[in-house]
């Protein structure tokens, strides 16, 4: 089987990246998994990476460094609160070692990426709301 999504339009483009965001990061999703899904992730890598090439043509470096810088990961974003939703349903996580608990919350945050103090602070976060069910 072989499927191929192809498009040479910037705009196209950037409705696939808003649909696989809003599809990861929903506030009241009906597929919980859609969000820690390692094929999601790896069709948005795809994407990700061709929209980073095509903003680099479209704007230059300084176009792929914003959308670089952008999708850094802090608390201020959005995004923060819904990933740790996704892990306060994860009823393993408590069991899981740091190692393990640091590959799922890259997971469930991708395509953001989280600095490795992000990344503590946010498994800290994540700790304290799984322990408090």
């Amino acid at each position: 089987m072989t499927f191929k999504l192809s498009t040479d339009n910037y705009y196209e483009l950037l409705a696939l990246h808003r649909a696989l965001l809003e599809s990861k990061f929903n506030n009241a999703p009906n597929d919980f998994d859609v969000s820690k899904s390692p094929i999601v992730n790896k069709l948005y890598a795809e994407v990700l990476e061709t929209l980073l090439q095509a903003e680099l043509e479209k704007n230059g470096e300084a176009g792929k460094n914003r959308w670089i810088s952008w999708f850094q990961m802090d608390k201020a974003k959005r995004e923060w609160n819904v990933a740790l939703n996704t892990v306060k349903r994860e009823r393993l996580w408590s069991d899981w070692d740091n190692q393990k608990k640091e590959d799922f919350t890259k997971a469930v945050v991708y395509p953001f990426q989280l600095n490795e103090e992000n990344l503590q602070m946010f498994i800290t976060e994540a700790d304290n709301l799984t322990c408090s069910q």
